[in-house]
């Protein structure tokens, strides 16, 4: 049964599950969210044209359709809160169709490329860089003075480093990220939504069947009163078991059809558990909390320290 469990699921449910702390903030039930999730890092970056361009160069020539970019799935996650100057969006828009030529790409269609940059601007938060900061800058270090604003963004926004694989960036005091960074934030957005998702779930879940319990003897009858009396006592891994079975029923939706046949098994395996007896049955929700608990621990990872290239 735990591995019909070990499904996975996709990391651009990251961003639903900040949103649901965030819905509750300042309730009380918000701060039990936030306590059981914990903190969902997010990497405040400022991107470089070229960094941009990569991407728009992978996503047409991947093999799999499903494939996204690694700072693609981070920005769409919310583990990566991007940042662009207008002059690096123009950039981008400017090399667009020279893309083919420059690259030798025999695979590249403009008008593909200009859809998937339209993501990108959504995602991303475009600012203009305060002049001072900029003149500041190319004062100090002025090598290159259309690499200036990039800085000079990075540096107003308190970024923790800028995506790019430009030199130049670097010689004028830019704090450059090891490309391998947004990679590691991939893997840390893909395992913390699995940990961050069944938290929260369990935790709605239960905070549903609360007044169900706390309430029920004091509207039904003598009968109503002993059952509720029964559910309070039920044991503590019964009670999360039933949790368990509630997450495993609203990650259905986030799930793919592929991942929605291992929990149609498990949930086939508890049927028939229960259809044998009830101590098989209350064996198979053990076995559901347990396997949660293993996911949980799996996922629950750290998340990637930023490095400069020039450390490296």
């Amino acid at each position: 049964m735990n591995r019909a469990l070990q499904f996975s699921i996709r990391s651009e449910n990251l961003k639903n599950a900040r949103g649901i702390s965030e819905s509750f903030s300042g309730t009380e039930f918000g701060r039990i969210l936030r306590e059981t999730t914990g903190n969902l890092a997010q990497f405040t970056v400022v991107v470089d044209a070229n960094a941009i361009i990569s991407d728009l160069i992978l996503l047409q020539n991947r093999k799999n359709p499903e494939a996204t970019p690694a700072l693609l799935e981070c920005l769409r996650a919310g583990t990566v809160s991007g940042y662009v100057t207008r002059r690096v969006i123009h950039e981008v828009e400017r090399h667009i169709p020279d893309i083919e030529e420059q690259y030798k790409r025999k695979k590249w269609n403009k008008d593909t490329a200009y859809r998937d940059l339209a993501e990108y601007k959504k995602l991303f938060t475009t600012k203009t860089p305060r002049k001072y900061r900029v003149d500041k800058i190319l004062r100090a270090n002025p090598v290159d003075p259309d690499d200036a604003p990039t800085i000079a963004l990075a540096r107003e926004v308190k970024a923790i480093g800028i995506l790019t694989d430009a030199p130049d960036l670097e010689a004028m005091g830019g704090f450059c990220l090891e490309v391998d960074f947004v990679l590691e934030a991939r893997v840390y957005s893909r395992k913390i939504v699995v940990s961050a998702t069944i938290k929260q779930g369990s935790i709605i879940v239960l905070f549903i069947a609360a007044p169900i319990f706390s309430a029920v003897p004091t509207v039904l009858s003598e009968t109503g009163r002993q059952l509720a009396s029964a559910a309070r006592d039920t044991p503590r891994w019964v009670k999360l078991g039933v949790a368990g079975i509630g997450v495993v029923f609203l990650l259905w939706i986030l799930l793919d059809e592929k991942r929605r046949r291992s929990l149609i098994s498990t949930g086939t395996s508890l049927l028939s558990a229960a259809g044998s007896s009830t101590a098989d049955f209350a064996l198979g929700l053990f076995e559901v909390t347990n396997a949660l608990q293993q996911l949980v621990q799996e996922h629950d990872v750290p998340p990637p320290v930023p490095r400069s290239k020039s450390l490296l």
